[in-house]
């Protein structure tokens, strides 16, 4: 869903987002590289996470985490870590991987 009055999109599955984002919000704040910012999508399989750690790679993106299992996280994780051109810190992952 995108609303382009407001400038928010809403990311998900059947017409029912599980994500927002927006440049709604109060103009004064300043978060600077991102400071203590990550933000996680949930993958559908392994081959989504490595493609999406590849393409961000390829597009500028800093290895944050390369693409694998993290039992430490908890039984059954995969995932993959970005840090963008911009600094954001951004995750694809995975919650029932099966190795």
């Amino acid at each position: 869903m995108i609303f382009e009055d407001s400038q928010t999109a809403g990311y998900g599955a059947n017409n029912k987002p599980a994500f927002w984002i927006s440049t709604q919000g109060n103009s004064e704040e300043l978060l600077g590289k991102a400071r203590g910012v990550h933000i996680a999508f949930s993958a559908p399989n392994v081959e989504t996470v490595n493609n999406w750690y590849q393409r961000c790679s390829q597009l500028g993106g800093i290895d944050n985490g390369a693409p694998g299992s993290r039992k430490e996280y908890h039984p059954g994780y995969y995932g993959a870590f970005i840090t963008d051109p911009d600094g954001w810190r951004i995750e694809a992952c995975l919650h029932d991987y099966k190795s």
